[in-house]
């Protein structure tokens, strides 16, 4: 990763952003060993941060690092275990918060999400001591609860702040009313990536009443940057 070209309070799309995001993404999908000396070698001081968080009942894992610029939310994507595909396949929705409905979202992201929900809250809390922007990222199911933690802790009683959400190959998390109060409360700061014809953001499908949410980045078969697509099945 190349800190120095991440850009910690850019209001709109950064492709510096883009690979730094992408690179935090990927590297959710560590062992914790691991993950700790590629985020030491980022610059990140890990003396005394739990970073890590995961429930083990849903198989979600992922991290929480900030210095005096910004603070970095990753989750980890799918991983060839069947609770992921239990969390990836249940396609059920439920109230996205049963006290002031703001649509409807997939019940196993919101599950997964909600069972990290406070560790995630705490990790950040215990280091936004300067204000910093905060980042959210994600690969496939782990842009998924991405999502859901950004929106959630933004909207919800926590009102954390979104400088950005970067997530990469994404399912649909949600129905139309909660994109639409999404892409209104986030727009121009949450950006969804597809990768040529990835199956993953197809799924789950607009006929079972998903929408997506977020402004999409495409990359073509030549891997080409390009902006949203006009195919509609990607919606």
């Amino acid at each position: 990763m190349i800190a120095s070209g991440f850009s910690n309070q850019s209001k709109f799309f950064s492709k510096r952003n883009m690979a730094y995001l992408a690179t935090c993404a990927r590297i959710a999908y560590f062992d914790k060993e691991q993950l700790a000396r590629a985020l030491t070698r980022e610059g990140f001081d890990l003396d005394g941060q739990d970073f890590f968080f995961e429930d083990k009942k849903t198989d979600t894992q992922g991290y929480v690092v900030g210095d005096r610029n910004k603070i970095i939310v990753a989750f980890r994507g799918s991983e060839a275990k069947l609770k992921d595909w239990e969390t990836n396949f249940s396609f059920r929705k439920e109230p996205w918060t049963k006290a002031n409905p703001l649509g409807q979202v997939h019940d196993g992201f919101a599950d997964a999400f909600y069972r990290v929900r406070n560790d995630v809250v705490t990790r950040i809390q215990a280091l936004r001591t300067h204000n910093q922007p905060i980042w959210y990222t994600g690969h496939s199911l782990g842009g998924a609860l991405a999502v859901m933690a950004a929106s959630t802790l933004l909207l919800h009683e926590e009102k954390l702040p979104v400088a950005g959400l970067y997530t990469f190959g994404q399912p649909r998390v949600g129905d139309f009313q909660f994109a639409k109060t999404f892409n209104r409360t986030l727009k121009g700061r949450a950006f969804r990536f597809v990768n040529n014809n990835d199956v993953v953001p197809q799924v789950p499908l607009e006929a079972m009443g998903f929408s997506h949410a977020g402004q999409l980045k495409y990359f073509d078969h030549r891997g080409r940057l390009r902006g949203d697509r006009s195919r509609k099945w990607w919606f």
